[in-house]
Parts: C-alpha cells; sequence; structure tokens
C-alpha cells in the first residue's frame, strides 16, 4: 500500500502542470541569472528568458504524458523547436535578414550565389561532410538515411507498418531536413545557420543504428559511434593528439588527401596557429583600458578598432567586453571605414584606439593608414594619444594600445580646421614647428593635419612669466626654421598678445589668415640667418620724420614654395600721428608685380603711431 500511495504521489507531481513549470523556472534561471547582462544586448533582450521558460516547460510536460502517437509526435517538435531556439532566437535579426532577402536577390554585402550553379545545391551538406560532422559520421549518417528510406519504402507496400511509421520519428527527420532546405534554397550563405539541425543528424544516427536487429551488432556500431566521436572531439579540442591527425589524414591514389576527422576554416585547435592561446590578449587590452580610465576619471570609453584580424575584430571584441563585464566600454569599429578623412575623424573622436603594427605592405586606404599611425604616426597624432600597451603577437605582429591624453572643448567647428589643415600641410614641412593657442585645439586639428611638424603648447613648460614665454619662443624658433602658428580667437590664452607680438618682432611675418574665429600666421625665423650677405645701408628719408636705414633680402635663393626673408629697418626722427604700412613688392625679371605684401610694421607689433623718437623699427 505504501508503495502504491508513493506511485500516486509521484504520479501526481508528473501529471501537474504547476510542477513542470516550477522546474523549468528553475533551469532557465539557472542559465538567466549569471548571463542577464549579456542576454539583455540581444534583439530580443530579456525576453528570451520568458521564451525558454516556455518552451522548456512545454517540452517537460509533453514528454511526461504517456506514449502515443500524437504525444511523440508533439514531444519531438518541441524537442527540435526548444534546442533550435537556443542559437536562432538570439540571432532572430541574422534569421529576419536572410528570410526577408535570401529568396529576393538583393544582397546586403554578403556572399551572393547562382542557382545556376550545381555548388549552390550541396553547398551545406559539404560543410556538413567536412567541418560540421567530419567525413566518418556524415557516412555513418548517409547509411543510416539510406537503409531507413529503403525500410520505409517497403513499408509503402504494407498500410498496416506505414500507418505505425507516423510518429515522431518523422518530425526527428524534418528537423534535420527543413534548416537544409529553407537556406540551401537562400542566395546567402552563412554555416552558422545549420549548427541547430546537427543534434537531430546525431539523433537519426543512433536511431537508425540502434534499430539493427541482432542487438550485439547494434550495441557495437552504437559503441563504435560513441568512441569516434569522442576521439575526434580529443584530436580537435586539444594540441596533444597530433599523432590522432596525422594518423587520420590518408593519401589515396587518383584520389588524393583524405583526412577523415572534421576539417576546415572553422575547425582550429586551441593553441596552435591562429588559435595560438597568445594571440587572446583581448580581456588584457579591456583591463588595460579599464585601469587607464580610472586613472583619468571616466566614467564611460569609445574604443576605436582599427585592426580587423582572426583574433581581433568587431565580433570578438563586443563578445569579450559583453562576457567578461565590460559595460561601460563601447567599441567603434573602424575596420571597414575606406573614406580616409572620415576614419581620422573617428580615430580621433575615440578615447582609446587600437593599431596593429605588421611588416605586410598594406592594401586600401584603411590598411595604409593603420600602417601608417603603428610605424610612423602622424606629429598630433602621438601628442593626443599617448602609447598605453603593446601586446606582442605569435606571428610576430604588434597590438598597440594608445589612450587620449588631450580632450576637445566645446566651439570648435570642424569645417574651419579642414581649411587650416589644408594650409598647416602646404607650408611647414617635418622640420618645422606649430604653435597652437590653446592647445587643445590639436585634437581637432589633427583629424586633418597628418603631416610631421613638431605641435607646441604656450600653457606650462616653465611658462610663468614674459620672461619664461620669451625664452620659450627662443628655443622653438631657434629649433625650427619655419612656424605656423593656429590662434582660435573664442579662447585664446593671455599671452596671445605676448606671443604674437615677439614672433613679428623677432621673426619673419610671411602671410596671415582667417578661417572661421581661426587665425594662421606663418613665420619664417632666423634660423639661418647666418647665410644672408651683408644689408644694405640707408639713410632715406619718406617724410613725415621716418628714415629707413637698413634693408636686405636674407636669402640669397628663394625656390617655388620657398618665403623670401626680408630685412627693414626704420628710425623715427620726430613723434609719428598717423598710422603707415610698409608695402614690400615682388617683381620677376621683366620688373612685373607678381606678389606683394602689405602690414603694419614689424608685422603688426610696432605701429607707427607707437615709434618713439631716435626708436629703431626692425
Amino acid at each position: 500500500m505504501a508503495r502504491r500511495e508513493s506511485r500516486t504521489s509521484l504520479s501526481w507531481l508528473r501529471d501537474s502542470p504547476v510542477a513542470h513549470i516550477l522546474v523549468a523556472l528553475v533551469i532557465t534561471l539557472v542559465w538567466y541569472v549569471p548571463n542577464r547582462d549579456y542576454v539583455g544586448r540581444f534583439y530580443l533582450g530579456h525576453s528570451l528568458f520568458f521564451c525558454y521558460w516556455v518552451l522548456v516547460g512545454a517540452t517537460f510536460y509533453v514528454l511526461s504524458r504517456r506514449p502515443s502517437r500524437g504525444t511523440n509526435a508533439l514531444g519531438a517538435a518541441l524537442i527540435a523547436v526548444t534546442v533550435s531556439s537556443v542559437w536562432y532566437l538570439p540571432n532572430i535579426v541574422s534569421l529576419r535578414h536572410v528570410l526577408a532577402t535570401g529568396y529576393t536577390g538583393v544582397s546586403l554585402g554578403e556572399r551572393t550565389l547562382s542557382f545556376s550553379e550545381p555548388y549552390t545545391y550541396v553547398r551545406y551538406l559539404d560543410v556538413m561532410a567536412r567541418e560540421q560532422l567530419g567525413p566518418l559520421f556524415f557516412a555513418a549518417l548517409a547509411v543510416t538515411v539510406f537503409l531507413l528510406g529503403h525500410r520505409w519504402m517497403g513499408t509503402l507496400r504494407r498500410p498496416s507498418d506505414h500507418r505505425r511509421t507516423v510518429d515522431g520519428r518523422w518530425i526527428v527527420g524534418l528537423w534535420l531536413l527543413i534548416p537544409l532546405l529553407l537556406f540551401t534554397f537562400s542566395l546567402t550563405m552563412n554555416i552558422r545557420f545549420t549548427v541547430p539541425a546537427l543534434p537531430a543528424a546525431a539523433i537519426i544516427t543512433a536511431a537508425g543504428w540502434g534499430t539493427v536487429s541482432n542487438k550485439l551488432v547494434s550495441r557495437g556500431l552504437l559503441l563504435l559511434l560513441v568512441m569516434g566521436g569522442t576521439v575526434q572531439f580529443l584530436a580537435l579540442s586539444f594540441d596533444e593528439p597530433q599523432w590522432v591527425r596525422e594518423i587520420s589524414t590518408l593519401q589515396i591514389p587518383r584520389f588524393g588527401e583524405l583526412n577523415l576527422l572534421a576539417h576546415g576554416g572553422n575547425i582550429l585547435l586551441p593553441s596552435s596557429g591562429a588559435t595560438d592561446s597568445r594571440y587572446f590578449v583581448l580581456p588584457d587590452l579591456l583591463k588595460a583600458v579599464r585601469t587607464d580610465m580610472l586613472a583619468q576619471g571616466q566614467a564611460n570609453a569609445r574604443v576605436g578598432l582599427l585592426t580587423d584580424t582572426h583574433y581581433l575584430n568587431q565580433v570578438t571584441f563586443s563578445y569579450v567586453a559583453s562576457a567578461e563585464g565590460y559595460p561601460e566600454i563601447t567599441l567603434s569599429s573602424l575596420a571597414a571605414q575606406r573614406n580616409g578623412p572620415v576614419l581620422y575623424d573617428r580615430v580621433f573622436g575615440s578615447d582609446y584606439v587600437v593599431l596593429r603594427r605588421t611588416s605586410a605592405e598594406p592594401t586600401g586606404e584603411r590598411r595604409r593608414i593603420s600602417f601608417a599611425l603603428a610605424h610612423e604616426p602622424p606629429a598630433l597624432f602621438r601628442e593626443v594619444f599617448s602609447l598605453l600597451e603593446e601586446y606582442p603577437m605569435p606571428d610576430g605582429d604588434v597590438i598597440l594600445l594608445y589612450g587620449k591624453r588631450v580632450r576637445l572643448g566645446e566651439g570648435y567647428d570642424e569645417e574651419t580646421y579642414s581649411e587650416v589643415g589644408e594650409v598647416a600641410a602646404r607650408f611647414v614641412g617635418p622640420l618645422d614647428a606649430i604653435i597652437l593657442d590653446p592647445y587643445e585645439q590639436i585634437e581637432v586639428l589633427g583629424r586633418y593635419y597628418l603631416g610631421q611638424a613638431q605641435p607646441y603648447s604656450l600653457e606650462g613648460a616653465g611658462v610663468s612669466d614674459e620672461a619664461g614665454l620669451a625664452r620659450r619662443l627662443k628655443e622653438v624658433t631657434s629649433e625650427h626654421p619655419r612656424i605656423i602658428a593656429v590662434f582660435w580667437s573664442p579662447r585664446q590664452s593671455e599671452w596671445r598678445p605676448l606671443v604674437e607680438n615677439w614672433l613679428n618682432e623677432a621673426q619673419y611675418r610671411a602671410l596671415s589668415d582667417w578661417y572661421g574665429g581661426v587665425e594662421i600666421v606663418v613665420y619664417e625665423t632666423s634660423r639661418r640667418e647666418g647665410e644672408c650677405g651683408a644689408f644694405r645701408t640707408f639713410d632715406v628719408s619718406l617724410g613725415q620724420g621716418i628714415s629707413l636705414v637698413q634693408a636686405g633680402i636674407v636669402d640669397g635663393l628663394a625656390r617655388p614654395g620657398d618665403i623670401v626673408r626680408v630685412f627693414l629697418r626704420w628710425r623715427a626722427a620726430e613723434a609719428i600721428h598717423e598710422e603707415y604700412k610698409v608695402f614690400v613688392h615682388l617683381l620677376d625679371a621683366q620688373d612685373n608685380v607678381v606678389a606683394q605684401g602689405d602690414s603694419v610694421p614689424a608685422g603688426g607689433a610696432r605701429p607707427t603711431t607707437g615709434w618713439q623718437v631716435d626708436d629703431l623699427v626692425t
């Protein structure tokens, strides 16, 4: 009687929908709780939890019913849907894309196939044979399907037997057949789409071999399947069983090489070649970014990824960042960007930049830019970004992590700096210098000026008074033959007038122009003053008490693109009450004026109304 009561109690538990709902809830929670942050990033988001809960609960409930043809069919269908949903539901966007475009001839960047090619109809079977199952297990599946098909053909002549075969076994067959047909006749190719059908292939093979009439033979065949699967799993999951992989590769006359194990581009050993564990630097890279973020006081950061390798790309970065728990780090994938100016703009818009230094000759705009940044980055990039880490790779490449150190303020017009960058590229070379006031302009100018001229800041570096500023400017001008000063008027420093006056008096102001709120002034320095000949001395009175006492051209030879430095010295014989400008004309061999410059004396630093008697103005 106790046994009967126990069976009755267990029967009630088995028949209770509430019990199955609770068991399914526990199982779903075990999966969901540790992965809830990652789950929220999928298209379906946290609704995946309820989808899996319903599917698992319904599957358990139906499988607990008493066996019948209908129950078996429904149970098999629920198993197929539940197992397949593990892959299809998180990737429903890709699945929806194939269903929407794969049958219309519309290609959205994937490799498009043609129905006139025979390979189109066997491509998924080919992948299944080579990579997903392996030749031996695919052959076992093919033999099973053939024998089951032969047996089924025999039942067509016996209607009573035919009726008995219409049950859950058909559902398992459709589980394998429907994805293959659905994606075979799609114009897109993605081998992962048929992965959820592989459990059906295993069930069909095991069930088919298990129906052999001789039980001893049946069990032996199933044991061979399990042992073969275990050997293949170990041989492809670890590096050590190299001898297994070697003996599994046969050379067959007139056929060539036959690899009995699964093989192909998606079969990678864990610590050899492309899957060498030393390639897995992403956790260390993300940790370095977070450490630097905390040191810089940043709550969030954007990482610009300029590499697209098998071990470091958009997919792997996003996956590891999610799996390892870095929600504050977002990815800006730059590897697909082909437009150079846009690419540089996005590089400077990132808080961190990841590059790959490689010896391979670059092809394409994006690779050339990445190559240049990794080997000889522009001077302004080196100032804005600091090299934080280097990660050597097994193939000799090096992954570089840069962190931004200069951040852009508000109010800068990028279109203006595009013109400023063009001017800088035209007038300064790698030996020259760029003075920036304020210095934070370097972040926006670096997007458009890609040269090697050295940038300088007037902030810090011992500049605390006029004397310190003069020393700083003297150091800069003594080291560089040409200076370009970039002043942003809305936010200039207190040193701006002093800087401009010092440069105007001590150096050769060649030209200046305005681009929006940005003024550019180009100076040729006195660094090569010793190359000039003797200046001519005059005593020419120009009226109003102004005399020209000395003049000369500093450079004896001027080539196209050079700046001609003109030296003029004036004396004031009396106080001057009017503003005068200096006009300088450039003549060709026929004495035609080809260029001219006019400005307040000393580049605007010494207006005539401020001259004192007997002053010498240069």
